[in-house]
């Protein structure tokens, strides 16, 4: 997997930014894969956005053959435009929890990939 990581912006973000942080983060995920964020799912926080997105594919097709595994949220912070997907092992719920108590405690983000 590799992905451009987006500019830094300066300062705060707007919602429409973060979409298009996290639209160049999923773009390089799989090559031959179009993904796509799924505009109606965004969870806004204080802290930032949590995006949700999956393949083009399966937005029109409704198969399970056109899930990619391992495509879980990714959050944008709104201070910094700064970008990380969650786990895909637990429930999104879990893992955006689990990035907040992270991000509470100041522990490293996670790994881009």
């Amino acid at each position: 997997m590799t992905t451009t990581p987006p500019a830094p912006p300066e300062g705060p973000i707007t919602r429409e930014r973060a979409a298009e942080i996290a639209r160049q983060a999923i773009s390089g995920l799989k090559e031959g894969t179009q993904f796509i964020l799924y505009e109606d799912d965004i969870i806004e926080k204080d802290w930032g956005w949590v995006f949700t997105f999956g393949t083009e594919a399966y937005l029109r097709s409704g198969s399970p053959m056109d899930i990619v595994p391992g495509t879980g949220p990714l959050v944008v912070e709104k201070a910094d435009g700064d970008f990380s997907f969650l786990s895909t092992s637990v429930p999104p719920e879990l893992a955006i929890k689990e990035y907040e108590r992270r991000r509470a405690e100041g522990t490293a983000r996670p790994p881009k990939p």
